[in-house]
């Protein structure tokens, strides 16, 4: 019997964008069954954006799937980051260039093996989730530190 691996990622950046908290959340299930579920924040301020975000959260997903050698479907409703990875779009400048390299230096390898495709974010509600979570937790965090 094939294991099915199959992930999903989520970026956002809030309250602002470019500028606020890039958070993001990705999820990882080996036959319907929940092994990786993370949410973290990237960073804040003029050098975050959701592209930024979404390219940490694809690139935090396929070190996880790389731990596997088994294929794997990967969905996100990042656009941008499904169809650069996928070879459709070129790559401009932009926040995200630097994450865009780390990703794709990640995909390469993987490429072969990994069925990459953009879902509307409403089929990304899951990871949407856990990028909000990521946000609350970094928004949390920053109060500690206001007098």
């Amino acid at each position: 019997m094939h294991t099915r691996l199959i992930g999903w990622f989520d970026g956002a950046c809030e309250p602002q964008n470019p500028g606020g908290y890039a958070t993001y959340g990705i999820l990882l299930k080996l036959d319907s069954k929940t092994i990786v579920s993370r949410c973290g924040c990237v960073g804040y301020g003029k050098l975050m954006s959701n592209n930024v975000a979404e390219y940490v959260a694809i690139a935090e997903l396929l070190g996880e799937v790389s731990k596997y050698d088994e294929n794997a479907e990967i969905y996100g409703d990042s656009a941008l980051v499904v169809n650069q990875l996928n070879r459709k779009w070129k790559i401009r400048g932009g926040l995200y260039r630097p994450y865009y390299e780390k990703a794709k230096a990640l995909f390469d390898p993987l490429r072969q093996r990994i069925y990459l495709q953009w879902v509307p974010r409403e089929e990304n509600q899951e990871c949407d989730e856990l990028s909000k979570q990521a946000y609350a937790e970094a928004c949390r965090s920053a109060s500690q530190y206001v007098s």
